[in-house]
């Protein structure tokens, strides 16, 4: 294995890592905002008087 393909092989290792960090962010972004979603729709219902489960 020579120097370059050493060189590529750890770019490669270093993209995997960033994606793998962004994916996971994005998932916790998707989380949180369907959350908020949900106390938004709960409590909309609470002032309209309606059932809150």
């Amino acid at each position: 294995m020579n120097t370059f393909q050493i060189i590529q092989l750890a770019m490669t290792a270093v993209f995997a890592i960033s994606a793998t960090v962004v994916g996971v962010q994005a998932h916790r972004g998707a989380r949180i905002a369907q959350d908020a979603a949900g106390r938004a729709e709960a409590a909309e219902r609470r002032i309209r008087g309606g059932i809150d489960d």
